[in-house]
Formats: structure tokens, sequence, C-alpha cells
């Protein structure tokens, strides 16, 4: 936030305690912002809470394990209570057939083409230690070093990406499912991309799981009425 320092308070520094107070104050308004944005869209209450109380979480995630920040406990159990009983409560009903047709011929098809001919591949070269230019794991995350472990773990990814690949690409895989699992990757790949260890390019290179999640949060809420 340049302009908090420079132009609104030029006396705080960048680094500074006041510099630090005064983001987390901004991403706490820009999330309320957004969490009321969700509401509005959603015609359903409880989804819609569902999913601006996720988001929520996310963000204390932050605050908490990176920024090592606050808040205090109570707060952390009672949204952590909130976002279980609200995705308790929306349940695991199936979308609306033209809500789930719309899902597979769209985001999900996409997506089961980029995972074989982009993310795949990735995958498989870092688990043999072979590191793409400018995009490798390396230059994504500079507390990334190959391992015995990251192979074993790159390999399993690939192994995991490959069949959820086959899946989505066939059909096979319902809409509600590439949704549902869209939900909890989009919070893991914003963690991740929040770390201090995380590039620019890192942050850009893993920003498509937030796209499909949009997409498929848009097709919820103009296909699937009864659950928007």
């Amino acid at each position: 936030m340049p302009f908090l320092h420079q132009d609104t308070f030029p006396e705080i520094t960048e680094g500074s305690v006041a510099y630090k107070n005064g983001a987390h104050l901004f991403e706490v308004i820009g999330l309320y912002m957004l969490m009321a944005a969700i509401m509005a869209a959603s015609s359903s209450k409880v989804l819609g809470l569902a999913w601006s109380s996720h988001i929520g979480l996310c963000l204390i995630a932050k605050h908490v394990l990176v920024d090592k920040a606050g808040p205090p406990p109570p707060m952390i159990a009672l949204w952590t209570a909130t976002v279980a009983a609200a995705w308790y409560e929306t349940g695991w009903t199936n979308f609306k057939p033209a809500c789930e047709k719309a899902i597979k011929d769209g985001p999900m098809k996409l997506h089961s083409i980029l995972l074989l001919t982009g993310f795949l591949p990735y995958m498989a070269a870092e688990t043999v230690g072979l590191s793409f230019p400018v995009l490798g794991m390396s230059a994504l995350d500079s507390s990334y070093t190959y391992s015995g472990s990251s192979a074993f773990l790159f390999g399993m990814l690939t192994v995991w990406l490959g069949l959820g690949a086959y899946q989505e690409y066939k059909g096979i895989m319902e809409g509600k499912l590439f949704t549902a699992y869209h939900y909890a990757l989009s919070a893991i790949v914003y963690f991740w991309a929040v770390q201090p260890t995380t590039s620019t390019m890192g942050v850009a290179f893993f920003a498509a799981p937030h796209l499909f999640t949009a997409w498929c949060v848009f097709l919820v809420i103009t296909k699937d009425a009864k659950r928007a």
C-alpha cells in the first residue's frame, strides 16, 4: 500500500508497526466489503454465509499463521464454528441439471485440458528434479529445494492430477464435487500465495484455481436458484 505512507500518512514508514497494522486494517475492510457483495449476490443466505465466512477464515489463517497478528483464540474458534455450521447447513444436495451440465461443459472440461497439457507435465517434471525456467518451483518459492520428500509429494500429486483430469474430461466427476474441491483448493493456494517466500510470478502462475472457483460460483448463482 504505497499510498498509505507516501500520500495520506507520509510519516509512516514501510515495515513499521503502524504500517503493518494499517495493512491488516485495509485487508479486513476489503474482506468485509467482499463478504457483503457475496451475501448480496446470493439469494440463499445460508450459502452466502458459507462462501463469505469461508473466505474470512482464509484471511484469519494469514493473520494468525503468517503475520503472527491475532485475532484472539475465542474469535478464531467462533469463526471456524460458523464456517463449519454454514457448510453443514448448506448440505451435499445435487445441483439442478442445468447447473450440473453448465459446470461439466464449461469450467470442468477446460480445467481437465489445462491439467493434462500443462500442470500434469509440470508436476511430473518436478518429481524427477527438472525445473522449468522462470516457472519452476525453485523460482516461484524461495524456500523450495528438491529432495526425496518433494519428489514423493510431487509424484503423488502427479498421479492424483492425472486421475482427476481423466474423470473431469470424461464427465465422470460430478459438477458439485468439482465445485466443492475448488473451494478448498482456492483456500490452500491463497495460503501459499501470502507466504513471504512466494514470488509475484508464483502468485500469478497458480492463480488459475481462483478463476475456476469464481466461474463455478457464478454458475451456481445463475443456474441453481434453489441453492444460490
